[in-house]
């Protein structure tokens, strides 16, 4: 992969289940299979790279590219007349020595992000001579002059994705995009899942070059945007989000009635009017351990908020259960 003539990751090939593009005993491109694109992201080209071998499935790497942008999207295919199934694809891996070699190397770091925030992980910016897994998204530069590659998934909606890397002498000798990761960081005890079909897609992963990678990081999160646009809270207001308070930070198992009461009143003479609001809207949420209240103090609770001018919202899952008694028939 390269950016105006500066070669920045080599060796790059893409694999499903056992199956590795680079091992195949043949490899093709047609001009017939360049498709114009004309999407969120502007005018560009979508290419495909056939790797065939008799007796397994194609491997099509495809390509999507745009002028006018620093990034591209690779994305790989496997193909085959009968059906196959798989819990891991690929669409972008190297394991070349220096095979990803940013070119500047002040004080190289990698980010090694956490699948969601739960459980207190801490997203973490490892010395690029290290090895670790990022989730989703993953970006590898230069802390100095903030020059760096951004790579990461933009569908979420299949793969859990993982990004695997070692690094060594500055560089990194293996970067591995790939669907299919299952760790304790992403609450599995159990492989992930599998596909099946007679065409497999991985996830869509996005690469871009950035002179500083926290631009890089921002356009990431808006090709995400481009492609799954993010539901709106309000119709009037469609950027509105909602904005207030919730119980568990401050009083976790200990909310009692006269906390909630007392935080709504503080709320509405020093914070409501001051921007603790959104569509005019301001929320007072009563989290886990609400049915400390009673159920007289829980009714009275709510008029109260209300009577505020607030909105009261509660912790509340019909599915969940929290005992062990597996053998217990699910409520209703």
């Amino acid at each position: 992969y390269a950016w105006n003539g500066r070669v920045i990751v080599r060796g790059v090939y893409s694999k499903s289940g056992d199956n590795i593009s680079s091992c195949y005993s043949s490899h093709s491109f047609s001009m017939s299979d360049v498709q114009p694109v004309q999407d969120g992201f502007g005018s560009g080209a979508k290419i495909k790279l056939a790797n065939t071998e008799a007796g397994k499935p194609t491997l099509n790497q495809w390509y999507m590219f745009y002028p006018d942008q620093p990034f591209f999207f690779a994305q790989l295919e496997a193909v085959s007349d009968s059906a196959i199934a798989t819990n891991y694809m690929a669409p972008v891996i190297t394991n070349t020595t220096g095979g990803v070699d940013i070119g500047s190397y002040g004080d190289g770091r990698v980010l090694a992000l956490p699948y969601d925030n739960d459980m207190w992980i801490r997203s973490q910016a490892v010395p690029i001579n290290s090895e670790d897994t990022s989730y989703e998204v993953s970006a590898i530069y230069d802390n100095e002059t903030r020059e760096g590659l951004v790579v990461g998934s933009v569908k979420h909606d299949v793969w859990k994705t993982g990004i695997h890397f070692i690094g060594s002498n500055d560089r990194l000798n293996s970067l591995e995009l790939f669907g299919g990761v299952s760790s304790a960081k992403t609450h599995d005890s159990q492989p992930h899942g599998s596909l099946s079909g007679t065409s497999l897609w991985s996830p869509q992963a996005f690469v871009g070059l950035y002179d500083d990678y926290r631009t890089g990081m921002e356009e990431y999160g808006k090709a995400n945007a481009v492609i799954t646009p993010p539901l709106s809270f309000s119709s009037a207001v469609p950027d509105a989000v909602p904005m207030g308070w919730n119980s568990w930070a401050a009083y976790a198992d200990k909310l009692s009635y006269q906390d909630v009461l007392d935080t709504s009143d503080y709320i509405k003479q020093n914070l409501q009017d001051k921007g603790l609001s959104n569509d005019n809207t301001t929320y007072v949420n009563m989290d886990s351990y609400w049915d400390n209240l009673s159920d007289e103090q829980l009714a009275d609770a709510v008029a109260h908020i209300r009577a505020n001018g607030q909105k009261a919202g509660i912790y509340w899952g019909p599915f969940v259960y929290w005992g062990d008694n597996m053998s217990q028939k699910v409520e209703g």
